[in-house]
């Protein structure tokens, strides 16, 4: 996913993940500022842990997701 249109993308994920499922994120900084490790677990109807990387980019509004990557 690439902006402009990776937030609407997120949110699809986001919307088709079943409602009461729990999740549990975990963010950590990497050797380039302007990029993250994210760990994405997924608890109840969904399960599992989801990889990505996803890269920031400053804009006039501030930062903005400007890339998701899987890891």
């Amino acid at each position: 996913m690439v902006a402009p249109s990776a937030v609407p993308d997120i949110q699809k994920w986001i919307d088709d993940v079943p409602l009461g499922t729990e999740h549990c994120v975990t963010i950590t900084s990497t050797p380039d500022p302007n990029v993250y490790a994210v760990e994405l677990g997924l608890r109840g109807a969904t399960e599992g842990v989801i990889l990505q990387r996803i890269t920031v980019a400053p804009s006039p509004e501030g930062y903005k997701i400007a890339k998701v990557e899987d890891a």
